[in-house]
């Protein structure tokens, strides 16, 4: 979410991924349908926010062990230092980092960590520790405003969305067709119809088809 709400990201317009493998025997990948690879990378491709400047903005994910490639000084002790992870905004005089939800910001320059002095956040986490979350649901309900949650429909849902891209790389990466592996591509994504244009089997992840009268 931090990515999402400080860079303004809208639809993203292509999405890949890569994935760890099971091996059933000697130079023999195993498939199992019905559970997720351990591990993956997953990377996505917006339209840049300062168009003028750049054409493109990458974003990448990692999970099940999988680490990224730190620019040049850093090291990940100093990087992340929380293990529940982070995240990195590699630019071209620096690495900004924090950790989950934008926490303990580091500024590094030439791999070395700057005393500078962040501003005040301007948005806190939610009051109530895990429990704020359903008061806030419950007080917005009554009373009728969204807008006071602090993750309202209106910024969860883009988000989700995003986080749903990379599900579906990963369920394209694993799709299988007379036996071979066919949807390990970058794909690229419509957001404003909802669908992806190079490969059509995956969307079939991404609606379902409704008999009449359940749609």
């Amino acid at each position: 979410d931090i990515e999402k709400f400080t860079l303004k990201l809208g639809y993203p317009t292509s999405v890949e991924c890569s994935a760890s493998s099971v091996y059933s025997d000697f130079f023999r990948e195993a498939f199992f349908e019905d559970i997720g690879p351990q591990a993956t990378s997953v990377h996505l491709k917006f339209p840049h926010p300062s168009a003028k400047k750049f054409s493109e903005l990458s974003l990448s994910w990692y999970d099940g062990g999988i680490k990224p490639k730190l620019p040049e000084g850093c090291d990940y002790e100093k990087v992340f230092a929380d293990n529940d992870g982070g995240v990195m905004f590699i630019g071209t005089k620096g690495v900004l980092a924090c950790e989950l939800f934008g926490e303990n910001p580091k500024l590094f320059v030439k791999g070395q960590l700057q005393d500078v002095k962040f501003p005040t956040p301007t948005r806190l986490l939610v009051e109530g520790d895990t429990a704020g979350h359903q008061q806030q649901w419950v007080k917005a309900c009554k009373a009728g405003y969204g807008t006071y949650t602090s993750s309202s429909f209106a910024e969860a849902g883009p988000l989700t969305e995003i986080v749903l891209m990379g599900n579906l790389a990963v369920r394209s990466y694993l799709y299988r067709e007379n036996g071979k592996f066919t949807g390990r591509k970058k794909l690229l994504w419509d957001g404003q119809n909802m669908k992806i244009t190079n490969f059509e089997p995956a969307n079939a992840f991404v609606k379902r088809q409704y008999r009449d009268g359940w749609k």
